[in-house]
C-alpha cells in the first residue's frame, strides 16, 4: 500500500529532467552571450556613426573654407 502512496520515481526520468535542465541553462547562457554581442555591436556602430558625422561636418568646414 505504501509503494502506491510514494512510488519510486524511474531513473530514466531523473536523466531526462537532468539533460533537460542542463540545457535550458546551457541555452540561457548562450543567450546572453548573444545579446551581449548584439549590444556591443550596437554600441560600436553608434560610435562608427558618430565619427563618420564629425568627419563629414569637418569635411563640410574645409569645403566652405575653400569656397570663400
Amino acid at each position: 500500500m505504501d509503494d502506491k502512496k510514494y512510488p519510486h520515481f524511474p531513473d530514466w526520468k531523473t536523466w531526462i529532467m537532468t539533460v533537460t535542465l542542463i540545457i535550458q541553462l546551457l541555452t540561457v547562457v548562450e543567450y546572453y552571450h548573444l545579446w551581449m554581442d548584439l549590444h556591443d555591436s550596437a554600441s560600436l556602430q553608434k560610435l562608427v556613426l558618430q565619427v563618420q558625422l564629425e568627419c563629414l561636418e569637418n569635411l563640410n568646414q574645409e569645403l566652405e573654407n575653400l569656397t570663400d
